[in-house]
């Protein structure tokens, strides 16, 4: 058993010098669809609201805290899995759309991230507009 301590203690070193790298990580919350309108709400709400823009712009947010390659990475899947249509629902021009893949023009898929600093960042995009846009919130 002595022989193995020096390997036991490197591992549980190893693990305390990863466990506050780990516990800073942004983490997905949600993920899902939204009406443009609700996003339009919540921009109007300055009050928690701190900055939004296109997602080239978040690199340089002072408002973000992160890994931006990854968010970067998860915008280029964003609409993937999604068809476009017309209206949703169980419509005839629908068939052999699942309900949750169907996505009209009035819609966004978003993923919601917890930032390391507390503070909630959402990326989403609309079939409208090719590119992804982004806002930080802050967390009560």
């Amino acid at each position: 058993m002595k022989r193995n301590q020096p390997i036991l203690g490197a591992i549980f070193t190893g693990i305390l010098v990863l466990l506050p790298a780990l516990a800073t990580a942004q983490t997905l919350e949600r993920e899902g669809q939204l009406q443009l309108d609700m996003v339009n709400v919540m921009l109007a709400d300055s009050a928690l609201i701190l900055s939004n823009g296109t997602l080239a712009e978040l690199e340089t947010d002072p408002n973000f805290t992160g890994n931006w390659e990854e968010f970067d990475e998860a915008a280029i899947s964003l609409l993937d899995n999604h068809t476009i249509v017309s209206r949703g629902g169980n419509f005839p021009e629908n068939q052999g759309i699942p309900l949750n893949q169907q996505l009209t023009l009035d819609e966004c898929v978003y993923q919601l991230f917890q930032l390391d600093n507390g503070k909630e960042l959402m990326i989403y995009q609309s079939p409208q507009n090719e590119n992804v846009q982004y806002l930080i919130r802050g967390v009560n």
